[in-house]
């Protein structure tokens, strides 16, 4: 009986040390995540590499720390790695769209284009509404030098892009009723970003910022 509990009392033990460990890994993986952000940014992307290899020994399934990963083998111009990493991820993770996107872009910069097309059928099948894909189509079709599929993606994701521009101006539009304004010009800032091309997005930010809609 005394043993019993001599020995529930060390699997706790062992269980909260196991938990510390665990805890100070991720702690541990999330800091070196971060310097290799900023290395990333810096674009020393060896220095990035060497700190996004410690973050994913520190834990194999920070699959930001991942994805980061095959941005930075991508501008290493270590494409095959990088495409690896990117499958390797997905087996894990099948539903990560970001990793997808990549892979896809992979495909298209191997010269893998058979398995780019097929990815990119599958992936508009469910992702119908997310631009980028489309864009990595118009991609794909300049490099195999098919300029209407090229034209025709671009459109798509034109479409797409002013979807999400009108979005944001509802987002904005339901902020400034709430009166809170800086949340409504960084909403309208996004819209700006996505379709740069419309008119008055500059006057309207200035009118809001200048408080001029208060008078």
């Amino acid at each position: 009986m005394i043993m019993t509990k001599k020995m529930i009392a060390l699997s706790l033990i062992f269980a909260v040390v196991l938990g510390l460990c665990s805890c100070s890994d991720k702690n541990m993986a999330q800091q070196h995540y971060i310097q290799a952000v900023n290395a990333y940014s810096a674009k020393n992307f060896d220095m990035a590499f060497d700190f996004i290899q410690q973050s994913l020994a520190s834990d194999k399934n920070f699959h930001e720390a991942s994805l980061l990963k095959i941005k930075i083998l991508y501008f290493q111009d270590k494409n095959k790695e990088a495409l690896r990493t990117a499958e390797a991820i997905l087996k894990k993770y099948p539903e990560f769209t970001e990793a997808k996107l990549w892979l896809i872009r992979l495909f298209i910069q191997c010269e893998e284009y058979e398995k780019a097309q097929t990815a990119l059928k599958r992936e508009i099948s469910f992702n119908y509404s997310d631009w980028r894909f489309y864009h990595l189509y118009a991609l794909l079709g300049e490099k195999q030098k098919n300029f209407e599929l090229r034209m025709a993606m671009e459109k798509k994701a034109e479409q797409f892009l002013q979807e999400s521009s009108k979005v944001y101006m509802d987002i904005a539009t339901f902020w400034l009723q709430l009166e809170q304004r800086n949340r409504a010009i960084d909403y309208l800032e996004k819209a700006r970003i996505l379709f740069p091309e419309a008119e008055n997005f500059d006057s309207v930010i200035k009118y809001i910022k200048n408080g001029e809609d208060l008078q």
